[in-house]
Parts: C-alpha cells; structure tokens; sequence
C-alpha cells in the first residue's frame, strides 16, 4: 500500500495528561488529521490500526513504556513515520538517549509556545514528505529501471536470465506469503508483540532493517547479472546443472562477485550489493566470498535466495517440487532452516495450470511455462521468463526464419469452478 501523503497531514499525538491533550488538541486546531492515545501500548496499537502517520508526537515520562523507548518502536516498525519528543522537564541524558536510540527528529520541552509547536509540526511534515519522495524513488522508479535492465539482459543471455526472471517471482511471492500470515492482530495483541524482542513463534520474520524489502526484490532481480561474464557454453552448463570443469567451474563460482561489482556502480545500492555479494554463502559460512561471516550476519536478502536459486537449480534439471526441497533440507548447514520452512510452506500454494498457446495468443506479461528453442537448438526464452515486446519479437523472428520445436506452454491462472 502506496504511503503517498494526503491532503492533511495525519498525527497521533501520546500524552497520559488529559490537561496536555486538551492543549494540543487546542493548538493544533483543523490544519492536521489529529489521532490521541493515552500511554505508549495504546498508540502503537492505534499506529497499527490507523497507520502509518506523517508525525507522532509523544511525552518523556508515562507508565510502561517511555517516550524514547516508545518513539523508537515506532521507528523499527513505522520508519517513515517521524518522531518529536515533548517533555515537562528539560532532561538532557534523556534528549541524547532519543537521538541514539530513537532517532528523533525533534525534542521540545513544556510549555511549549503555541507558535514554535506549530514550526515543529510543519517541519515534522515537510521532512515526511521528503522521506515518502525518496522511498517512492527507490521503491518504484528504481526498481522499474532494473528490472528494465534485466528485460534487454535477458534477450542477450536467455538462460541466466531466464533463471533471474524466475527467482524474482519466487523471492518475490514468498515475501508476499510471509506478510500476508504477519497480517496485524487484535491491537492489543499487537501493541503486546511490538514490546517483545523476537517475532512470535508461528510468524515467520519478514526482512528487517538491515535488508528492507525492496533491496532484497531488487537483488533478485539482478541475481544472474554475473553470467554476463560466462562464456555461451558455461551458462548453458550452469543453466541445466551439467558437469563442469575446474576453469568453467571457477568461472561460475564469481557470478556473484561479478554481479556485486557492476551493482556497485549504481547509486544507493549499496546493501543490494552486499545481498549479492553473500547471494552463494551457505549459512554455517562455508563457500564463497571466503570469510568469517556467518548465519544471521549474513544479510537476510542473500539467505533467501540462495535457496531460491538451489531450488531452481535442481527443479531445471527435471526434479520434482517435492524431491528439490527434500534435497535442500538434507543438506545440513547450507541454509537458514527458518527461511527455508517458509519458502516450502510458500510452494504449497498452487493457483496456476499450464496452457498451451498459439503464437498470435502470446501476449506480454505471460510467464513461459517451458523453454521455447527454435527448431535449430537454440535457447529462445527459459521457462518462467515473463513475456515482454522484446522477447515476443525474438520469438516471431526465429520462429518465422527456423520455427519452433514444440508448442509454446504460458502458466496462466487456475480458473475456480
């Protein structure tokens, strides 16, 4: 769901003071969309239901939950969301323990001059707006121009990128399937769960601060981006799971590497780099790059996919569903066995069925359900590539010049009967 600001600014205001509420309430008057709540355990549970808001303003001092402890809880779940600190008592340990730890954007103290709150609230939203800006930038226009970076890549490298294409969609849904079973409960319950410091134990973990989940999409994506460098007859080898030898081996081996360093030529793609970087690291920190990092120091972003991508690497070669992910769970110490639950938990889900379509049919955002080769062997588009203009005239071309080998197959939705 798009954060995009609406017309009135919307803030919650948190003060155990009904004397506070009132005079804020007051100050404030119709320039805000203005939400309250009476302690810390409250607001997180309006933040949850009512969310997100530009500003949250809160009192130092209440029961339970502090000021500083609150803001930086909202921070961790809502970072968006900017954060003032208003207190009775001018407390500088405490002014200095709300930057470290909640990082707020401003602290004030009362009273507070009816004039200078207001400067505080509209600084508070003009920063929200800059943050909504920039997360829209990195969000959307980043991640399209990407992924219009692997579409031209994939006409030149089929079988990389066709892997690239089906990892992204992988990676992707299971993302989509974890956060659709964090959906929020009861507030209550939720403000409860925010206090505590692990995820519950029937919730699986959704990327945190160290890999937001854009950069984890955004990885998938350019996953394969290293097979720019293997040789026709290396990514072919790669692609099916053939034997290899020691040089083509080694030369698979950097995929990642140099994937990482043509990442690290784009701006702000810094942690996109590092998940690419650790993208082969088995979880136990054997394999490449050869390091002391280990488990969860290894970014969550690379975790994920490198099991997608050993999966995709055994079903290419004619492995079953069931007989890939059995094959993954028996190889101790390779992955993150959390994150590999939830991925088989995800591949129980099955709403598509195979059908086979003519070339004229063959429209733009189908996914091939089996690789096209052209009569003459060659490689056309692997399965579970999405259909774009660009792969659709490869396609018509060879299959104009040479033909195809057998009927195209697209994955399309299973109709409910």
């Amino acid at each position: 769901m798009s954060e995009t600001p609406e017309r009135r600014p919307k803030l919650l205001y948190v003060d155990d003071d009904f004397e506070a509420h009132y005079a804020f309430t007051r100050a404030v008057g119709d320039a805000y969309e203005l939400v309250t709540a009476m302690d810390a355990q409250e607001g997180l549970a309006v933040c949850s239901r009512e969310g997100p808001f530009w500003a949250v303003v809160s009192d130092l001092r209440m029961p339970g939950l502090d000021g500083v402890a609150f803001l930086a809880q909202v921070r961790a779940h809502w970072p968006t969301t900017v954060r003032v600190l208003f207190t009775g008592v001018p407390d500088i340990p405490a002014a200095i323990s709300a930057v470290n730890d909640g990082f707020i954007f401003r602290f004030i103290t009362k009273p507070c001059p009816t004039e200078l709150l207001l400067k505080t609230l509209e600084a508070s939203t003009e920063q929200y707006r800059l943050l909504i800006a920039e997360k829209e930038l990195l969000e959307r226009t980043l991640l399209g121009s990407v992924k219009l970076m692997s579409d031209v890549l994939s006409v030149a490298n089929p079988a990389a990128f066709g892997r690239a294409s089906r990892v992204r969609q992988m990676v992707s849904e299971t993302l989509m399937f974890i956060g659709s079973k964090n959906k929020p409960a009861a507030p209550a319950a939720q403000a409860a769960a925010y206090g505590a410091k692990k995820p519950q134990a029937d919730k699986p973990s959704l990327p945190g601060p160290d890999n937001p989940r854009w950069e984890v999409e955004v990885a998938s994506v350019l996953s394969q981006l290293g097979a720019v460098s293997l040789p026709a007859q290396v990514a072919e080898k790669l692609y099916f799971g053939k034997p290899m030898v020691a040089n083509e081996k080694a030369m698979a081996d950097r995929v990642p590497v140099v994937a990482s360093r043509l990442v690290g030529n784009i701006p702000r793609l810094d942690k996109v780099k590092q998940i690419l970087l650790y993208q082969s690291k088995q979880y136990d920190g054997a394999g490449l790059p050869p390091d002391d990092v280990k488990g969860d120091a290894i970014p969550y972003g690379s975790r994920l996919i490198k099991i997608v991508v050993d999966y995709d690497n055994l079903t290419s070669q004619g492995i079953s569903k069931e007989e890939a992910l059995e094959s993954l769970r028996r190889r101790n110490g390779w992955y993150d066995r959390a994150i590999l639950e939830v991925f088989a938990q995800y591949l129980g889900i099955d709403d598509e069925e195979i059908k086979e379509v003519s070339l004229a049919a063959l429209s733009a955002g189908m996914v091939f359900a089996e690789d096209v080769i052209a009569k003459n062997g060659v490689l056309l588009a692997a399965h579970g590539l999405e259909v774009t203009p660009a792969i659709m005239e490869r396609v018509n071309n060879s299959w104009k010049a040479i033909g195809l080998m057998k009927p195209i197959k697209v994955k399309v939705k299973r109709v409910a009967r």
